[in-house]
């Protein structure tokens, strides 16, 4: 959206809810709205709009992961491990599903499927300072 590119959020927000109403349907939509409601701080609406958007299209991966994020960052981590899967069911090389869910995993306290899960982020996405931070924090701590 380009009122979204031009830092215009408010509007942006305006125009993805005008095309939800023109278009109930489309998972797009709200899944841009969620963006630009997260962008503002806006949790809990960007968390229903994520939610919206996969329960119009739960195929695509990245509302899962974004929902999943959301999850992690409010504490509900075996809802985010949730998500993650989820992302990773619809897109097996998802490398940053597999990182967040190794992150997640290893705040579960599963150290081995963490390091996994983040080696197998990083095979993927190996620019990802954040997976090979995973990587290094749970190497040889397994």
């Amino acid at each position: 959206n380009v009122f979204r590119q031009m830092g215009q959020k408010e509007r942006a927000i305006a125009d993805f809810t005008q095309a939800i109403q023109v278009d109930p349907k489309s998972a797009g939509a709200y899944h841009d709205r969620a963006i630009t409601r997260q962008s503002l701080g806006d949790r809990a609406g960007a968390m229903a709009d994520y939610s919206a958007a996969i329960e119009r299209d739960a195929s695509a991966p990245e509302p899962f992961n974004a929902r999943g994020l959301l999850k992690a960052a409010a504490h509900d981590l075996k809802g985010a491990l949730d998500d993650f899967n989820g992302a990773l069911n619809n897109d097996i090389n998802y490398g940053e599903a597999w990182i967040n869910r190794g992150i997640v995993e290893e705040q579960l306290g599963d150290r081995k499927d963490a390091l996994a899960a983040c080696q197998r982020g990083v095979s993927l996405v190996p620019t990802s300072q954040l997976g090979q931070d995973c990587v290094r924090r749970l190497a040889g701590r397994t």
